[in-house]
Parts: C-alpha cells; sequence; structure tokens
C-alpha cells in the first residue's frame, strides 16, 4: 500500500554533489552561465526515479521532512575481510569523505523538486547522512508534515 503522506527514492550507482553553475562566453562574446553535464545527468536520474515513486500523484502542498542516505561505495583501504572498520560495525561506518553532504543534499532536492513536492523552500526539516556500503546508492525520502498553528 502507498502511504499518502511519504514517498522514497532510490537512485542506483554513484552518488555525485551538485556541483557549482559555471561561467563562460559564446564564440561571439555574449556571456553565459551552464550546468555541468554530470549534474545535469544526475538530476535527470533523481527526477525520473521520483516521478515512478510518485506514482501520479500530484506534488505535496504542505511542509516536508527530507532524509537523505548517501551510501558510499567502500574505499580500497577497508579490509573486506574483517567485520569492523576503524573499531566501527561495517555497516555504520560513516563516510568522511567527497561528496560533501551539503552538495548532496541540494542536488536531491533540486532532484525532486515540482515532482515531489511544488517548491523546494516547502522543505522545513532535512537531514543527510554518509556512509559506507558494498555499493553506491542515494535514497531520499520525504514526508509530508502536518501543518501546525500557532498561535
Amino acid at each position: 500500500m502507498v502511504d499518502p503522506f511519504e514517498v522514497t527514492i532510490l537512485v542506483e550507482g554513484p552518488v555525485y554533489p551538485k556541483k557549482r553553475p559555471r561561467f563562460g562566453r559564446t564564440k561571439t562574446g555574449i556571456p553565459i552561465v551552464f550546468t555541468d553535464k554530470q549534474t545535469e545527468n544526475y538530476e535527470k536520474a533523481i527526477q525520473q526515479m521520483a516521478a515512478l515513486a510518485m506514482r501520479g500523484r500530484e506534488p505535496f502542498p504542505g511542509p516536508v521532512e527530507v532524509s537523505v542516505l548517501a551510501t558510499l561505495k567502500r574505499p580500497d583501504g577497508v579490509d573486506r575481510e574483517h567485520p569492523t572498520y576503524r573499531g566501527r560495525p561495517r555497516g555504520s561506518v560513516t563516510a568522511h569523505t567527497d561528496p560533501d553532504a551539503d552538495n548532496v543534499l541540494k542536488i536531491a532536492l533540486d532532484g525532486i523538486n515540482k515532482i515531489v513536492f511544488k517548491d523546494d523552500i516547502q522543505a522545513v526539516a532535512m537531514s543527510v547522512t554518509k556512509r559506507y556500503g558494498s555499493s553506491s546508492s542515494l535514497f531520499i525520502r520525504v514526508t509530508e508534515m502536518p501543518a501546525k498553528v500557532v498561535a
């Protein structure tokens, strides 16, 4: 059964951060701003998976909570024969390498914008976790929050 107040999105494969826009000039010298292809392609992949996850539903109209889990492929230095890494259980090994967590959150929000919610201004609670795993993926959970009236 589909939860009407929550949607989960899984994008398998390498996790890419949102890169800054680039500035340049056309052959005629006109200044232009452009997004690099890697960022553009990854946002499209997130958009496709978000559209599938929404199953034709309308975007959430109210405030939402967004949780992002970036699972990064375990670096070569981690011995796969041992159940722990630096004294911690393998499943909870936090990733403290690239990409930056804030840039992962930004590409996730931009990718689901206008599909899962009407505008990313609706995201009022956000969290990002990076961890190592056997393969890379980006998991996004969006939960519609009840609107609270403050007197």
